[in-house]
């Protein structure tokens, strides 16, 4: 039998051996490719997880809420304004002037003109040492300036502002390159390797979805960046692991492309406009309660035209002049006159007017009218006694009475005037049988003219009444005011001509218990001495009386109202009203239907008055009421604030447009609009716990007193991005 026996050992053959030695290569390959991928991936994770890191350093994440509120907080919070470098969410920053020893408001992007040195602080105060705002302030310039948190002391408004970081958490030395770079280990001074932009939609022609990047329109594979703070758009950017820019022309970046990642595109994020800011454009809702006309000069009693007719009576007048009709005569006496030997009537102090008996009137010459208990002064006898004609005859006549006796009936002023003495003093059956005046066209009774004995039956045969006419000339002798329409101030400064004005609303009875000289014609009260007008508690100007201020004004018990003056009859025309030429300064009536049309709120009656003029006594809601007339509470005007911190990273206010309230103590929500700074239009405001606040307005500014009288301070108001701003309950 055959055996085989060999002293060959087993092995592998040459082929076997390449092949296992291929296969270990190709298996070291995959792993080292894989093991490669693994640290790129995890580079890249960590990009953006710096990214979303950087991001709620500067604007922070409303959507996290601390006891049930956002958390507001980050760079922009404190400033109102964006990063200029990522250095800024680490160290605070001044700009130095060495020529000026001044410390400038500059960024560290516009910190580069000469002499001008950028400085990043250890601490916040200017000279880098000192940790309190007391013990830097106390310092000597430019060492002096804090730029910590601290008060609002300009607008009080009880924000605080400031840099009140460090905003990112570091464990490197800030004046590295490398203190917090990139996944792939960019590095620059103060960025750290990151690329920071400031921009506008307009550096975004192709737009698309998020996120976004300005176009790269010189092709260098960098965004078009603008950094300046005015630009609203704010994008942090990695430049990848090739560590150059790879932004295509729209702005679109392989990170972003939604394909595989390619690790060399320039992963970013971008803020915008609306991520840190809210829209205030289109205005802010507030729901205030309105102060309430509790004081006797809070409002104004109306009269119409109508009630002439039924506040004529035996009372001496008394109604019809608290109404600011004329009662007895054209004729206006002040306390002088009233003493003249040819008047020889009595002053009443007390209601202020001259007083006749039956007597004393007839042996004066004049007619005593039985049914009204007043005397009837002539306008021949009223001027030759120290009088003043004021043409306001207390006739009335209904239109079409006034036009049966050739008459012109005129709603604008409530008069029946002639063009001529014959209608009206013509005896034929369609005549007056009275005296005409050529000054004011008005009719009035004539003395001894037959067939009437006195006023009042002069008047009824003629298809009218006696004793009691409101028209604009007794409204102007009152010191009332015709056909007034309540303007704001807005809408008044608007037209053409129309100027907001404000003033110390005299009448007859205020002005002299004043102890001023009425102008019956010209609606004026003149103080023509130091002693008169300073012991009414108004200011001496050397030749005369200072026009009192509000506070004057005031606290002399009278009424402080504002009006639209015009300064030319035109001007009133072209708007719709009518020129009241007598007053000063000259007063613009409108009918309803006109005042209106221009933008206005009529009053329900003829002549609107503060005042009770027989009483003395100013009107209030119920006095007005039981005089017949017709009650109006004060009109307010008043305007917003919003307190921000803006770009500059200072807190301002910005003010709304005007608005007219009514002062009846109910509840009211308001929306106020069309916000300003001295910059311009504020449409937009940063995020941030800020304030806001209402305030009176003078007519032509906001000024600094709040609205009601009892508020404190301005209220705290968080303004959160994507969240509609609630009805603020001032």
């Amino acid at each position: 039998m055959y055996t085989y026996n060999s002293n060959k050992n087993a092995g592998f053959t040459l082929v076997e051996m390449l092949m296992v030695i291929l296969i270990i290569a190709a298996t070291t390959k995959i792993v080292a490719v894989s093991m490669e991928d693994f640290g790129f991936a995890a580079r890249y994770e960590h990009t953006i997880s710096r990214l979303d890191t950087i991001r709620q350093a500067i604007i922070g994440n409303p959507k996290r809420t601390v006891n049930g509120q956002p958390d507001i907080s980050g760079f922009v919070a404190d400033m109102g304004r964006l990063p200029d470098n990522v250095r800024e969410l680490i160290q605070s920053f001044v700009c130095i002037n060495t020529a000026t020893n001044l410390v400038l408001a500059d960024t560290p992007n516009q910190c580069i003109d000469a002499n001008e040195v950028p400085t990043y602080l250890t601490a916040p105060c200017s000279d880098n040492t000192q940790t309190t705002q007391a013990a830097c302030e106390a310092l000597v310039a430019p060492n002096n300036t804090w730029v910590g948190l601290q008060l609002d002391a300009v607008n009080n408004s009880g924000l605080t502002l400031g840099w009140s970081g460090p905003y990112l958490s570091i464990s490197d030395n800030p004046n590295n390159t490398d203190t917090f770079t990139d996944g792939w280990g960019n590095e620059s001074a103060d960025n750290y390797g990151w690329l920071t932009c400031l921009w506008d939609d307009g550096d975004d022609t192709a737009g698309g979805g998020l996120p976004r990047l300005p176009n790269d329109t010189d092709a260098d594979g960098l965004a078009n960046c603008e950094n300046a703070q005015i630009y609203p758009n704010y994008t942090i950017y990695s430049l990848g692991r090739n560590g150059t820019g790879d932004v295509d022309a729209d702005g679109a970046t392989a990170c972003n492309n939604g394909s595989t990642n390619d690790y060399d595109g320039d992963c970013n994020s971008t803020i915008l406009e609306e991520d840190y800011t809210i829209n205030i454009a289109g205005g802010v809702n507030v729901s205030i309660r309105k102060e309430s006309s509790n004081s006797n000069v809070d409002g104004n009693c109306s009269f119409p035209i109508s009630l002439s007719n039924s506040l004529a009576g035996n009372d001496k007048g008394q109604a019809c002049r608290n109404a600011s009709g004329s009662a007895s005569s054209a004729c206006y006496l002040n306390q002088t006159a009233c003493a003249d030997p040819q008047i020889v009537g009595t002053w009443n102090a007390v209601n202020n007017y001259c007083e006749f008996t039956s007597s004393s009137c007839v042996n004066a010459g004049e007619t005593w009218d039985t049914d009204t208990n007043t005397c009837h002064i002539s306008k021949a006898v009223c001027t030759a006694n120290s009088g003043v004609w004021t043409g306001a005859v207390p006739l009335n006549l209904s239109p079409a009475v006034c036009a049966s006796k050739g008459g012109a009936w005129s709603n604008d002023t409530g008069l029946c005037t002639y063009a001529a003495a014959t209608d009206c003093e013509g005896t034929g059956a369609n005549q007056l049988s009275g005296e005409w005046d050529s000054v004011s066209k008005t009719c009035d009774f004539k003395v001894g003219a037959a067939p009437s004995d006195t006023p009042t039956n002069w008047a009824i045969s003629n298809g009218g009444t006696w004793g009691c006419s409101i028209s604009q000339l007794s409204c102007n002798k009152s010191g009332g005011s015709w056909n007034r329409c309540d303007f704001n101030a807005n809408t008044c400064n608007g037209i053409a001509g129309g100027s907001w004005s404000s003033s110390c609303e005299f009448t007859d009875s205020n002005c002299n218990r004043a102890g001023g000289n009425w102008n019956s014609l010209t609606r004026q009260c003149v103080f023509p001495t130091n002693i008169s007008c300073t012991n009414a508690g108004f200011t001496w100007g050397g030749a005369s009386c200072n026009a009192p201020t509000q506070a004057q004004c005031e606290n002399a018990g009278i009424v402080w109202n504002s009006y639209c003056e015009f300064n030319t009859s035109a001007n009133c025309g072209a708007a719709g009203g009518v020129w009241n030429a007598a007053t000063t300064p000259k007063l613009c009536g409108f009918s309803s239907a006109n005042c209106l049309t221009a933008g206005g709120t009529p009053r329900n009656g003829e002549c609107s008055t503060t005042q009770a003029e027989f009483n003395g006594v100013p009107y209030n809601a119920r006095s007005c009421r039981q005089a017949s007339g017709i009650w109006s509470y004060r009109r307010q005007s008043v305007c917003a604030r919003v307190f921000y911190r803006s770009t500059n990273s200072v807190i301002i206010a910005a003010e709304s447009l005007a608005m007219d309230i009514t002062e009846n103590g109910d509840f009211e929500t308001l929306r106020f609009t069309g916000f300003s700074d001295g910059g311009g239009a504020v449409n937009r405001v940063a995020l941030g716990n800020n304030a806001f606040g209402i305030y009176e307005h003078d007519g032509a500014n906001c000024t600094a007193n709040l609205y009601p009288s009892d508020r404190p301070e301005p209220i705290a108001l968080q303004f959160v991005p994507y969240v509609n701003l609630p009805v603020i309950n001032w």
